[in-house]
């Protein structure tokens, strides 16, 4: 047993893995998720992807930050014990695909990446088919997303832009010139199930 009543550390792992599953804090995270998906639904020219999406990020990264928090609250743990005892198993089991798994769980929300597929996911989850789109191959969907043609390209030469961090090349038709905006249709994975 811990000092002061505290239960031992590793009971407080598995306090804070429920904390992760709680409804209500899930149900926080599930807003967070949806509200933004519109902002994640936009194709990227440059490499580049809009500051908005890091300050979602943070955001997604204080809920789960706060939810460990109020999980060792309730448990009587401090979170520097708490990441020293992860340390030391760190140390002891490393290479074990379970605490892997396990750390995984504990630390996904820190790395942008994940949270980038978070939304996209959302993104494909919530898309709604174009009734007049030609068909696709099962998997897939056709999205219609909103290009703006960049500076130096002009009709007849390709453009290469990202979205939900996948990469198309768009031919920019006769009549399009730097500055309009281009619909164009892009073939993504569709929504894992």
């Amino acid at each position: 047993m811990a000092d002061n009543g505290a239960l031992p550390m590793n009971e407080v792992v598995t306090k804070v893995l429920e904390g992760f599953q709680d409804p209500r804090f899930l149900g926080e995270v599930e807003i967070l998720v949806n509200t933004n998906i519109n902002l994640f639904a936009v194709a990227n020219l440059d490499g580049g992807q809009p500051i908005e999406w890091t300050m979602q990020h943070k955001k997604y990264k204080k809920l789960y930050e706060d939810q460990l928090q109020k999980s060792l609250d309730a448990n009587g743990a401090d979170v520097t014990e708490f990441m020293s005892y992860l340390e030391q198993c760190q140390n002891a089991y490393g290479s074990d695909p379970n605490f892997q798994n396990l750390m995984t769980t504990l630390t996904n929300s820190e790395d942008y990446n994940s949270f980038l597929q978070v939304m996209f996911q959302a993104v494909r989850e919530n898309w709604e088919p174009d009734p007049a789109a030609p068909a696709v191959s099962a998997g897939y969907q056709l999205h219609d997303v909103d290009v703006v043609v960049p500076d130096q390209v002009f009709p007849g030469m390709a453009m290469q832009i990202e979205y939900l961090g996948m990469i198309h090349q768009v031919m920019v038709p006769e009549g399009f010139t730097p500055g309009m905006t281009l619909r164009v249709q892009l073939q993504v994975p569709a929504a894992a199930a």
